[in-house]
């Protein structure tokens, strides 16, 4: 492994960091609010509900595991990073033409950065 780490890899692995907080916050908060309000008044809503907050909580943990290895250089981080590049260009589809626009930006200067002879060096 490379001793220097280069630094687009630490403003990403503080990105995935921040994306991980924020999924888990907005994951807590509606499993949060479907425990309190209760399935009662929710209906089939709180258990949707507690589904998209169980996922989020989930995305959030797998995403400060990728923010940790790449900040420690591991080799399985670059290539999850890599595939949730691809599938953020995939994914992105389904949104409004402005969302369209700034997931494929984002995803494809993540996949074209980490893809990189040197960044990919680095990760060896």
């Amino acid at each position: 492994m490379n001793n220097e780490k280069p630094t687009g890899v630490e403003i990403l692995s503080v990105l995935y960091g921040l994306k991980a907080l924020s999924f888990l916050g907005v994951g807590v908060m509606l499993l949060v609010d479907v425990a309190f309000i209760g399935d009662t008044v929710l209906g089939h809503s709180g258990t949707m509900l507690a589904a998209a907050g169980g996922f989020m909580v989930v995305v959030g943990l797998v995403d400060i595991a990728v923010a940790w290895g790449l900040w420690t250089l591991q080799s399985w981080a670059r290539t999850v990073a890599i595939i949730f590049a691809i599938v953020g260009l995939l994914a992105s589809l389904g949104g409004t033409t402005i969302s369209i626009i700034v997931h494929w930006a984002i995803s494809l200067i993540v996949l074209v950065y980490l893809t990189r002879p040197g960044v990919k060096t680095a990760f060896e």
